[in-house]
């Protein structure tokens, strides 16, 4: 099962890197999103911004941390 079906996928957010479908906890009203369990301090969430699928979030966040090295 992935992170998305885990939390459902009522509403679909578009995801700016890709543009792939998939299921956003927050969007849908849920409590947690599987983007809560990713590390924190090297990709946080711009107010009023897009979220990236489980794919591209994670190539940010890879991104991100190899350059802070």
């Amino acid at each position: 099962m992935s992170k998305a079906q885990k939390f459902g996928e009522n509403k679909r957010s578009i995801c700016p890197g890709c543009g792939q479908h998939f299921g956003c906890g927050a969007v849908n009203g849920a409590a947690l999103c599987w983007c809560m369990e990713q590390p924190s301090g090297l990709f946080e969430p711009v107010a009023g911004g897009c979220c990236y699928c489980p794919e591209c979030l994670e190539k940010q966040i890879s991104e991100r941390a190899s350059r802070a090295v």
